[in-house]
């Protein structure tokens, strides 16, 4: 369970340097969001190639070849969203079941093999927000000790 949380910080925070990153290169307020990373990779460009065997001048371009195509993917045209299509009578009650039936699986105490695969099951019906919810009631009861853990399995 610490592998599993350690690991989930490490991608939250690898995830959120990256963004940061990137938005401050187009933050510097210039017509080109890659012209302030194009400078800077031509600079780079003329110091010897590593033992790699990738050219330092043919990393810069891949870079700057994905970073424009980012750049070109969000100042495209975005449409408006959608709203949901309305959700069936029987799809909610199968919903609230599944509800019902997960919250009962972490009042138990246990969680073994067959409360895993169950569970995955009913998350499947959940919409996203529920299926967050429960992951989060999950976890909660894993992380204070009122479920006990009877697997090695993922959760």
């Amino acid at each position: 369970m610490l592998k599993f949380t350690f690991g989930c910080t490490l991608s939250l925070i690898l995830g959120a340097g990256i963004s940061w990153f990137a938005q401050g290169y187009n933050a510097g307020g210039g017509a080109d969001p890659g012209a302030a990373v194009t400078a800077h990779v031509v600079q780079l460009q003329t110091q010897p190639t590593g033992s790699t065997g990738i050219g330092l001048a043919q990393l810069h371009n891949a870079i700057r070849e994905e970073l424009s195509a980012v750049a070109a993917s969000q100042t495209g045209s975005k449409q408006p969203a959608t709203s949901p299509a309305p959700v069936s009578a029987e799809l909610m009650a199968q919903r609230r079941e599944a509800l019902r039936e997960i919250q009962d699986m972490v009042a138990g105490g246990s969680w073994g093999d067959a409360e895993r695969i169950s569970f995955h099951r009913k998350l499947d019906l959940l919409d996203p927000q529920q299926a967050q919810q429960a992951l989060q009631e999950l976890m909660m009861g894993l992380n204070n000790g009122t479920i006990q853990v009877q697997t090695n399995s993922p959760l």
